[in-house]
């Protein structure tokens, strides 16, 4: 009888310990669970253009940011669209990102906010009509807002899980560059002219001058 007892009273304390071990185990899931939504909320509430109010970008489809950005802006149907998606789509274009990644990340496998900014920061430019370079404009210097941004919500948009790798960059550095033109062809001539898609054909001229390597040069008609 006694070692019935003892049996069944370590049936029950097994019983017991294994239902706390489920417990835990069920609590440590949804834990986990809650963190990565908050953390996926959080990141996604971070993606709204701090510029362009109406643009928010789905961190699952960065390498296409640029186009919900047109989209945001009533591009849908522009001849600028074309436009841009022939001088992205080129092969030597995405091989010049990466090398901008490379002297902006100085050899480290992701780009931090720092690296980021100093990116932004050194944005140069300018467009002008074909075969006219009296209606040169200059690019306008990053936003304080856009600025702020980076500050704030760097971190939370390329979080170590999903950083700002090799990969992702380009995609990334192609809004960011897109943005920068439409942002100074809209201040100098409305957006409504450019949704039409100019008079003349433009030409843009970007550098990116890091001053520790070569810098980063786009030459478009």
């Amino acid at each position: 009888m006694g070692l019935i007892n003892r049996a069944r009273h370590r049936s029950l304390w097994f019983l017991g310990f294994l239902v706390l071990c489920i417990t835990a185990g069920a609590a440590r899931l949804v834990r986990v669970q809650l963190l990565r939504w908050y953390q996926d909320r959080k990141r996604q509430q971070s993606l709204c253009d701090p510029t362009f109010g109406k643009a928010v970008y789905n961190p699952r489809r960065i390498a296409e940011s640029w186009e919900d950005f047109l989209d945001a802006l009533g591009f849908q149907s522009s001849p600028i669209r074309q436009h841009v998606r022939q001088l992205f789509n080129r092969e030597d274009l995405e091989e010049q990102l990466q090398g901008l990644f490379d002297a902006l990340s100085g050899g480290l496998p992701a780009l931090d906010k720092g690296g980021f900014l100093n990116f932004s920061s050194n944005i140069r430019g300018q467009v002008h009509v074909l075969m006219d370079m009296k209606t040169k404009i200059s690019l306008l210097p990053p936003t304080a807002e856009d600025s702020q941004w980076i500050q704030q919500n760097f971190d939370a948009v390329f979080p170590a899980e999903e950083p700002l790798d090799r990969a992702a960059f380009p995609g990334v550095a192609k809004l960011v560059l897109l943005r920068r033109v439409v942002r100074t062809l809209i201040e100098y001539v409305g957006i409504e002219e450019l949704k039409g898609g100019m008079a003349a054909p433009l030409v843009v001229d970007i550098a990116v001058d890091l001053k520790n390597g070569k810098p980063f040069h786009l030459h478009t008609v």
